[in-house]
């Protein structure tokens, strides 16, 4: 079973496109491609590499 049981979830439950559509002004479209671009930047992928191998080190 999916969800909860008592709330109708197409009518109340608002999920990504959706939910961006009828509560903010930014586009969903626009920040997936955002976001996109940032986690599969080397630099990014570098900076987080280096803070799990310090986390790893410290611990």
């Amino acid at each position: 079973m999916k969800g909860n049981i008592y709330l109708p979830e197409k009518e109340v439950i608002y999920r990504g496109k959706r939910f961006f559509e009828q509560f903010l002004t930014i586009d969903y479209k626009e920040l997936d491609d955002y976001l996109l671009k940032l986690s599969e930047n080397p630099e990014t992928i570098n900076m987080f590499n280096n803070m799990y191998n310090n986390t790893l080190k410290n611990n």
